[in-house]
């Protein structure tokens, strides 16, 4: 008996992705928002809540440390699914590919960006916006646009943008290249620590906006993309190595982050290239996970992953973390107004009285953003226009 659910369990976690979405990356895309939204409210409510270096203040803090994985979760599951979607076919259809990605990607950010313009001037009363010359300054908000600084979250959408330019070039180059997905890594690191470097003398403004802050974790993702059949082997052999990854990231990670909050001298190379190692670890161990978990298509005798206790498909918090997967675009552009809202005035002088503050901004920041996009999700032509959905 014991050998037949080994069996069964195998045969699961091996079969071939189908055709329609994978429950897997919406798990994984619906545990990244809600690490995102935790993310921005860690940091937020440690100013708005407590005394800079008291205990809650650095537990905060350390929690937001922790989270910083979820961009580069994000940024993991588009290079897979996007490299997977552009090698369906012996030929791809770049143009189409182009087509689809400018109305995913493209006009959402100029639409957003609009927007938080718009809400930082009427709403937020920015002065540097409301003044005549920051619209007059074509090639500054050009620059902005590209680099998603109409609002501190958008350079994702900016990465991503990027990251479709650059997307033909890797899969040219995988195609023509055939190789294991060691080399690959190595490429990617190579070219991370190359990136790294090169900052060192361009000095950027705004390093982290670009697709070259995340080649690490992009690299490996195209070829895990096009070679996803390989993934199961690869998941049982590579899952120590993803854990000392983030693990020793995390640590060095947060040591540098800790002394640079403190004001003390650090290694900026070395704790940027601690937090790639930890994301890239942490991320990998992510989609290790739920894709070693997801049951895949149902047989009529069910995979006993079907009935776990802890990850059976009637479980609540799995089918709301799908939920949030399937929205999560939604989630992640709209929560900053809900967070901003939530954080001036007297919402916070109500919230503070509560117990555990920053805990109830994060809920009701999570879970309003979440009911928002539901009533929006049912509005097909405005999911479009804002979100790049197609209808």
């Amino acid at each position: 008996m014991a050998a037949r659910i080994s069996l069964a369990v195998e045969q699961a976690v091996s079969v071939s992705p189908p055709k329609g979405r994978d429950e897997a990356f919406d798990i994984a895309k619906g545990l990244g928002i809600v690490a995102v939204v935790a993310l921005h409210l860690s940091s937020r409510s440690a100013s708005l809540f407590h005394k800079k270096f008291d205990p809650a203040w650095w537990t905060l803090h350390w929690i937001n440390l922790f989270l910083n994985f979820c961009v580069p979760l994000f940024l993991l599951i588009s290079a897979i699914l996007l490299a997977r979607s552009a090698v369906r076919s012996e030929k791809t259809n770049w143009a189409r590919f182009a087509w689809r990605r400018t109305r995913s990607v493209i006009v959402p950010l100029i639409v957003w960006s609009a927007i938080f313009w718009v809400l930082r001037a009427f709403i937020r009363h920015d002065s540097a916006v409301m003044e005549p010359g920051f619209w007059t300054h074509v090639g500054s908000r050009l620059r902005d646009l590209a680099f998603g600084k109409a609002e501190f979250h958008l350079y994702f959408l900016s990465i991503l943008a990027q990251f479709c330019l650059v997307l033909p070039f890797l899969v040219l180059l995988f195609r023509r290249v055939r190789s294991g997905f060691w080399p690959a890594l190595i490429l990617a690191l190579s070219t991370q620590s190359a990136a790294f470097a090169l900052q060192k003398v361009v000095r950027f403004q705004w390093p982290g906006s670009t697709v070259f802050w995340y080649l690490s974790i992009l690299v490996p993702g195209v070829w895990l993309g096009m070679n996803w059949k390989a993934w199961p082997t690869i998941r049982r052999r590579t899952w120590i190595v993803w854990g000392a990854l983030a693990i020793a990231g995390f640590v060095l990670f947060g040591y540098g982050s800790a002394r640079d909050l403190q004001g003390l001298t650090s290694n900026g190379t070395l704790t940027n290239a601690a937090g790639s190692a930890y994301a890239l670890g942490a991320s990998f161990l992510i989609i290790g996970l739920l894709t070693a978990l997801e049951p895949g298509p149902r047989p009529q005798d069910s995979s006993p992953l079907y009935r776990h206790p802890l990850w059976g498909e009637e479980l609540l918090a799995r089918r709301m973390l799908k939920r949030m997967g399937e929205l999560s675009i939604q989630i992640y552009l709209m929560h900053p107004i809900l967070m901003q809202w939530l954080s001036t005035s007297w919402r916070v002088k109500a919230l503070r009285i509560l117990p555990v503050p920053s805990l109830w901004l994060f809920l009701i920041t999570l879970f309003g953003t979440y009911g928002i996009a539901l009533l929006l999700d049912r509005l097909p032509y405005v999911n479009q226009i804002l979100f790049g959905k197609e209808r």
